[in-house]
């Protein structure tokens, strides 16, 4: 039987102990790009807008490589009742990178040289796009974000959300963080690893799953500090790294080059400084922050 074939020979089977089985289907959104807008819920009168973006790249270094399609796809959103409430367009583009892409990019993405020569993406569409201040979600937008902007470095301003980094899908249950295996808990399909249909995949699970809406938007109104642990003695390492502190290292000879770092909640700075001056007693002088909004974060 091929991959994701019905087992139509199966079906009395099937009847007969349906706990046994688990149907899924194929993203509505995916199966009904062609007819947007699609309505999800009714106005309530505080919607805005944001854009979902996708990246195929033909690399992982945002300046060694380039992106070779661009997908979006903008929804109405109500943030007062977490939900989402129309898809209003998608688009697709594709763009021609410096060097042919490789076998192994054809084979994860389906796109070939042929379908990338001489395409550009339209910059002044693009542009359009992001009018009024929307706000830019991507599943793993700490990639994305670089290569966008690198990409179009003047829309490099927006409000950032990030689907994975933003919401704690342990904390809801699931094992993995991926956007097939998220899908695919909920009981749906699509076919991966083109722009515009991942987004499409991304808006549907933001639908049905309103927890995960909530946790994603919350995130990007909430803005972080991070907390750099300057001088920190060396004994107390191992308690940095237990606490989620990550090590940084410029490679440059100066005191302050190499330190201990971490990212909280603004709301929780105090306790975060409280727990290093109760470590080590030279914290309250030392410690550095920078604070992070969603405009700045996963740069």
């Amino acid at each position: 039987m091929l991959k994701n074939e019905f087992p139509v020979n199966r079906i009395a089977e099937i009847i007969s102990a349906p706990e046994h089985f688990k149907l899924i289907e194929i993203v509505p959104l995916v199966k009904q790009a062609s007819q947007l807008p699609i309505r999800l819920a009714e106005d309530v009168g505080d919607e805005e807008e944001l854009v979902i973006l996708d990246l195929e790249t033909d690399g992982l270094n945002e300046h060694e490589n380039d992106p070779i399609e661009l997908g979006m796809v903008k929804v109405r959103f109500s943030p007062s009742q977490n939900c989402l409430i129309e898809i209003t367009d998608s688009i697709s583009m594709f763009e021609q990178p410096r060097q042919p892409i490789g076998e192994n990019i054809t084979e994860i993405t389906g796109i070939t040289n042929d379908m990338l020569d001489g395409q550009s993406f339209d910059e002044e569409m693009v542009t359009t796009w992001f009018e009024g201040d929307p706000i830019i979600v991507a599943h793993n937008a700490s990639f994305d974000r670089k290569f966008f902007e690198t990409r179009f470095p003047e829309l490099g301003n927006f409000r950032w959300g990030c689907s994975i980094a933003n919401v704690d899908w342990p904390a809801l249950g699931f094992g993995s963080k991926k956007l097939e295996y998220l899908l695919s808990s909920h009981g749906f399909f699509y076919p991966a690893h083109r722009a515009e249909v991942d987004c499409l995949a991304l808006a549907w699970l933001l639908h049905i799953n309103p927890d995960a809406l909530r946790r994603l938007l919350n995130g990007i109104r909430t803005s972080t500090v991070t907390i750099r642990a300057i001088g920190a003695p060396f004994e107390v390492k191992d308690v940095l790294k237990a606490s989620g502190y990550s090590f940084d290292y410029n490679g440059e000879t100066s005191y302050f080059a190499k330190h201990w770092y971490k990212s909280v909640p603004g709301e929780d700075e105090q306790e975060e400084l409280d727990f290093l001056c109760e470590l080590y007693s030279s914290a309250s002088n030392m410690v550095a922050k920078e604070y992070i909004t969603s405009r700045e974060r996963f740069k």
